[in-house]
């Protein structure tokens, strides 16, 4: 049966090894560089699961990192035979029921689209699928003028004072959306707010909301992105569009352009570059962003478990 695993305890190496690279080695670089990392980012690792064979080592491991939002990421290690499926979805249906998880509103997790093992595996332990997500990214260009205003529209950045004008617009463009649409109504809109504002670095510039002569109408979430650690010192990170939402009576009239195109603009003191991620079933968005000079850099499944409440 699956039990959870002390990440500082005699199996938590181990498992951890598992989770990391579909082995028990526990001396593997990349123990030590994951550990490394979660006590510098502060990272919750209690959320621990394993199978143990009768020698009491970790066969099958799952980590849940509970997030910002009432949400959850959900981990799982490698599979490489069909067989596994069965005892893979145990752990992950035992950890969904741990604290972390019933904490959550959310769990989610993401794996790529050739991991079919894995795929079962999350389905049989309770997850559900979401979307496949489509990671873009646009190189950056010193050349880019200072941003301007959609004609027609001003805009505010974010305060305090603003936090409900955003989150009603964010609400509105759920609306018959076809971004990723079964996640409308799963969570708070300040949870999704809280969620938006944890990714990259923050800054209440970058984040902008836009009115026409009826009032608020579209928001452009945008974050400097996290600096990667081997990146040569002095380079700019970039930028992450982190959402771009329409109310309905704004659509069809040119507007995401006109926002992706101040987004670039926007996007010059960080370095220039940015990166968004989209749901491949979306192929008004996909357009708007091929268009603005997007590439394609990744693919993603994304499966969610929301039998939990917070």
């Amino acid at each position: 049966m699956p039990t959870v695993i002390d990440p500082l305890g005699p199996h938590g190496p181990q498992a951890l090894a598992m989770l990391l690279t579909g082995r028990i080695d526990a001396s593997t670089p990349e123990v030590g560089a994951f550990v490394d990392y979660a006590r510098e980012k502060q990272m919750n690792l209690n959320g621990l699961y394993a199978v143990l064979d009768r020698r009491g080592r970790p066969r099958r491991s799952t980590l849940v990192i509970p997030g910002v939002g009432h949400t959850a990421m959900l981990f799982v290690s490698p599979l490489s035979r069909a067989a596994e499926i069965n005892a893979m979805a145990q752990v992950v249906a035992t950890a969904l029921t741990g604290p972390i998880a019933r904490q959550a509103s959310l769990v989610q997790a993401l794996i790529d689209p050739d991991e079919s093992l894995k795929h079962a595996a999350l389905e049989r332990g309770g997850m559900r699928p979401l979307a496949e997500l489509l990671y873009l990214h646009r190189p950056g260009s010193n050349q880019a003028p200072a941003p301007a205003p959609p004609k027609g529209l001003s805009s505010v950045s974010w305060t305090p004072a603003h936090n409900a004008a955003f989150a009603q617009v964010i609400e509105a463009s759920y609306e018959d959306t076809l971004d990723c649409p079964d996640l409308r109504g799963l969570r708070h809109t300040d949870d999704v707010i809280a969620g938006h504002r944890a990714t990259g670095v923050f800054h209440p510039e970058l984040w902008t909301l836009w009115s026409d002569a009826q009032g608020p109408v579209a928001v452009l979430l945008m974050a400097e992105a996290a600096a990667h650690p081997q990146a040569p010192p002095g380079t700019a990170p970039g930028t992450e569009l982190v959402y771009l939402g329409i109310a309905p009576r704004g659509r069809r009239q040119g507007l995401g352009k006109a926002l992706v195109d101040y987004a670039v603009t926007a996007a010059t003191p960080f370095g220039g570059g940015i990166s968004l991620a989209v749901d491949r079933d979306n192929p008004h968005a996909r357009r708007l962003y091929r268009r603005a000079g997007f590439m394609n850099t990744a693919r993603k499944c994304a499966l969610i478990a929301t039998h939990a409440s917070p």
